[in-house]
């Protein structure tokens, strides 16, 4: 359900037609395994929680839906999410997802940006990868 295409463009802009059509692919996949495995792991957290709609603000194309994660222990506050996404013929697709007021996109571009401005595109790939294969071995069960 995750746009990668328009989160790729919205994160990286300008930076991501000035790659290579290899780079560019290689940045996609490794973003949407990236995405994948960060959101997976931050859900599985959210399990038994009561997810409440509280609203759904319409923007031109876009549609944000902002919803609370309510936890079953007494004296924690909720959590809010929002996602934002457009309609790609009768499916939704998602092209950020807000954690308490903090955006993934805004978070990524402002990261990334900084690693390749100071360090590179090859140094980002990796820094990506690790965080995927950290995120991997947090899901792993235990042997």
């Amino acid at each position: 359900m995750t746009d990668h295409e328009a989160i790729a463009s919205a994160i990286l802009g300008d930076t991501l037609s000035d790659l290579s059509d290899s780079d560019r692919l290689h940045f996609k996949i490794v973003l949407s395994e990236l995405i994948t495995r960060s959101y997976n792991r931050n859900l599985t957290k959210l399990a038994g929680h009561r997810i409440e709609l509280v609203g759904e603000e319409k923007n031109g194309t876009t549609t944000t839906f902002r919803f609370l994660a309510h936890p079953q222990k007494r004296g924690y506050d909720p959590i809010s999410i929002a996602y934002k996404g457009t309609m790609v013929g009768p499916l939704w697709k998602i092209q950020d997802i807000i954690t308490e007021d903090v955006s993934m996109v805004a978070s990524y571009r402002s990261q990334f940006r900084k690693i390749l401005r100071n360090e590179g595109f090859a140094v980002l790939i990796q820094k990506m990868k690790d965080k995927v294969e950290k995120n991997r071995t947090a899901e792993a069960p235990p042997p």
